[in-house]
C-alpha cells in the first residue's frame, strides 16, 4: 500500500514535467517561427525603403511631402516592433532627409524626428546602429531664426542627450583587452582522429562525441570572429564619434541662449574624461563672450551645421 502511495505522485509529477516540456517546446517552436516571419517581412520592407531611397533625384527638388507619407508609413508599420528592424529602416529613410535631396529645410527636421523615435529604445539596439542614428539628430541644421529660444533649448538638450548616452556606450564597450593581432581562423581543423582536413564539414564526422567537439569548437572561433570584427569596428567608431560629438556641444552650446550649467551637468554624467569636459566648456565659453568688434553679440552667431 505504501509502495502504491508513492508511485502515483512520480507518476502525477512525470507527466507535470513531460507536459510542461512540451509546451516550451511548442512555444519555442513558435517563437522561432514568428521570428523567421518577421525576419522575412522585415527583409521584404528593407527591399521597398531602399528602392524609395535610390529613386529620389540626386538633384534636389524632390517631393517632400510624398516621402514623409511613405516614411509614415513604414514608421506606423515598424515602431511598435523589433527595436532593431525599426531603427534599421528608419536609418535607411533619414539618409535622403539629411542630403540635399530635397529643397525644403523642414527635411531635418523631419529626419531628427523620425530617428528619435529610433532612438527610444536605443539600448536595445546595436551600438553601432545607435551612433549612425544620432548623425540625422540635429537641431543647428535647420534655420536658427524660426525657432523661439525655448524650443531651441529643448532641442539643443534632446540632441546632446542621445549624443553623450552613444559616446558613453560606444567608451563602455571598448574592450582593453583585446589585441588586434588575435586572428579568428578561417577554418577549424577537425580532431585528430577523424583523419579529416580543416573546414570540413560537421556532417562527414560519424563519431558524435568527435562531432560535437568539432561543431563546439567551429562555435567558439565563430563567436571569436565575431567579437573581434565588433572591437574592430568600435575602434573605428572611437576614432571619429567623440570628435564629432564634441564639435556638435561645442557648436550648439555656443548659440543663444547660454546653458552652460545644462551642458557641465550632461558632460559629467556622460564623459568621464575631466580633460575633455574642460576642453569642450572653455570652447563654448570662448564662442559666448563678446567679442570687441561685435557690439556686444556671441562670436559663435548663428551656426548652421550639418548631421555627420
Amino acid at each position: 500500500m505504501k509502495g502504491g502511495w508513492t508511485m502515483k505522485p512520480l507518476t502525477d509529477y512525470a507527466l507535470c514535467i513531460l507536459i510542461c516540456h512540451c509546451s516550451l517546446q511548442m512555444a519555442l517552436g513558435a517563437t522561432l517561427q514568428d521570428s523567421a516571419m518577421e525576419r522575412k517581412v522585415y527583409e521584404e520592407e528593407a527591399v521597398r525603403v531602399r528602392s524609395m531611397s535610390a529613386s529620389l533625384s540626386s538633384q534636389g527638388g524632390t517631393d517632400l511631402a510624398a516621402y514623409e507619407q511613405f516614411a509614415r508609413d513604414v514608421q506606423g508599420r515598424w515602431k511598435a516592433r523589433q527595436p532593431e528592424h525599426y531603427g534599421q529602416l528608419v536609418l535607411q529613410i533619414c539618409k535622403p532627409l539629411s542630403s540635399g535631396r530635397f529643397s525644403e529645410d523642414r527635411q531635418y527636421g523631419l529626419a531628427r524626428e523620425l530617428a528619435l523615435s529610433a532612438l527610444e529604445r536605443r539600448d536595445a539596439i546595436p551600438l553601432t546602429l545607435e551612433l549612425e542614428l544620432t548623425g540625422h539628430v540635429s537641431t543647428i541644421a535647420t534655420i536658427r531664426d524660426r525657432r523661439e529660444d525655448q524650443q531651441f533649448s529643448q532641442e539643443r538638450r534632446k540632441d546632446a542627450e542621445v549624443r553623450v548616452h552613444a559616446w558613453r556606450r560606444l567608451e563602455k564597450a571598448i574592450d582593453p583587452n583585446w589585441d588586434p593581432n588575435d586572428f579568428p581562423v578561417i577554418n577549424i581543423v577537425p580532431p585528430a582522429a577523424t583523419g579529416l582536413p580543416s573546414g570540413v564539414a560537421p556532417q562527414a564526422i560519424e563519431d558524435p562525441a568527435l562531432r560535437a567537439e568539432y561543431e563546439a569548437a567551429i562555435e567558439k572561433n565563430r563567436q571569436k570572429a565575431e567579437r573581434y570584427n565588433m572591437q574592430h569596428q568600435l575602434r573605428n567608431w572611437l576614432k571619429v564619434y567623440p570628435k564629432t560629438a564634441e564639435e556638435y556641444l561645442i557648436q550648439a552650446y555656443s548659440m543663444p541662449p547660454q546653458a552652460i550649467e545644462e551642458l557641465s551637468g550632461l558632460l559629467t554624467q556622460s564623459v568621464p574624461e575631466e580633460r575633455t569636459r574642460t576642453r569642450i566648456l572653455d570652447a563654448v565659453k570662448k564662442n559666448m563672450t563678446p567679442s570687441p568688434n561685435s557690439g556686444g553679440g556671441s562670436k559663435a552667431g548663428r551656426i548652421p551645421g550639418t548631421p555627420y
